[in-house]
């Protein structure tokens, strides 16, 4: 996992991060400066990141195209995170503001996941991959 971050990172020649990992919190991810780097932690255990962005990351395993649709939501969450740390740390009231916003995001995305039971399924990503090909593929 860090091995590839890593190697997207040499690959972009970005000064930003995005690695996954568990967190209690309910925000969809943390952010933090190390240095002249901006580093973005996903929360593995939040909803949206189970519901949609996991079952993309293996697909993505699997089949590189799937790869393009994470890439989509991580480079999204990327530029939160770099908006976050470069556009709101003059204060402690621009600080306290993104933190609520942070928190409200997640606990929407977590809400709009539960009630409108969305769920990316592996087996249904390669499956519908497979039948849009024809035999001479």
């Amino acid at each position: 996992e860090i091995a590839r971050a890593i190697e997207q990172f040499s690959n972009w020649k970005t000064r930003a991060i995005l690695l996954y990992a568990p967190s209690p919190g309910q925000h969809l991810w943390e952010a933090t400066p190390i240095r002249d780097f901006k580093v973005a932690f996903i929360n593995t255990n939040h909803e949206y990141y189970t519901k949609l962005i996991e079952p993309f990351r293996e697909a993505g395993c699997a089949d590189p195209r799937f790869q393009t649709a994470l890439t989509g939501l991580e480079l999204f969450i990327t530029s939160l995170v770099w908006e976050e740390l470069e556009g709101f740390q003059n204060t402690d009231s621009r600080m306290n503001a993104i933190e609520d916003y942070r928190t409200s995001v997640g606990i929407k995305l977590k809400r709009y996941m539960r009630d409108n039971d969305i769920k990316v399924e592996l087996e249904e990503l390669i499956s519908s991959k497979n039948s849009g090909l024809s035999d001479s593929d």
